[in-house]
């Protein structure tokens, strides 16, 4: 491993954002299966609307083919 200025190595840093960028994938995957279940358990549009936005969710779109990716890689996670 090579060492950068401040004497630690580069393989430390680079671990680092690896799991920095692991953890942010995660959370995204969270906050949108959240969002799912407050617009599952909605009453209706409205409701939904405000407990999203109450909350600081994203709006999970029926058309938006992200939720499908993210939907498939919460079930990789899960099994």
């Amino acid at each position: 491993m090579t060492q950068t200025r401040t004497g630690r190595t580069q393989g430390a840093a680079v671990g680092f954002a690896d799991a920095r960028a692991a953890a942010d994938r995660a959370e995204i995957v969270q906050r949108h299966l959240a969002a799912r279940t407050v617009a599952d358990n909605s009453v209706d549009a409205a409701d939904c609307h405000e407990l999203l936005l109450m909350l600081g969710l994203p709006n999970p779109s029926v058309d938006d083919p992200s939720s499908h990716a993210l939907d498939t890689s919460y079930q990789r996670a899960t099994l």
